[in-house]
């Protein structure tokens, strides 16, 4: 992205939020790396699954589910769907993770790379 339009995008985030949201936000998720990988990854991609993140970004499991803790309370990914694994034997089905304005095939691809990386 080039400056002119990183700067164009934080224009429009000061006019929908307001300066102390944004500055909330902003060190929400950028003054935590664990939770900054896992936002700029979901930017890249639009959605992904706990078990894709840590693959992905190498980092330990429970440091993703930090990230995405946060990332929720911050109002900036939901609970997309579950993946259904028909070799499954129990137990719950993961998450797909998305961004607000993620599509359905940001979610579908998504379901299919954890698929594909859980088979591997």
């Amino acid at each position: 992205m080039s400056e002119a339009r990183f700067v164009e995008a934080f224009r429009g985030l000061l006019m929908d939020l307001g300066e102390g949201d944004l500055l909330r936000l902003t060190e929400g998720v950028f003054g935590y790396p664990s939770a900054s990988a896992v936002f700029l990854h979901l930017c890249q991609r639009g959605a992904s699954t706990t078990y894709v993140l840590v693959r992905e970004l190498g980092l330990p499991e429970a440091t993703i589910y930090r990230a995405v803790k946060r990332l929720r309370s911050l109002n900036l990914i939901e609970s997309a769907m579950r993946v259904s694994d028909p070799g499954s034997r129990g137990g719950p089905r993961p998450v797909v993770w998305a961004l607000k304005d993620a599509s359905h095939e940001d979610v579908a691809r998504a379901a299919r790379r954890h698929r594909y990386l859980y088979r591997e």
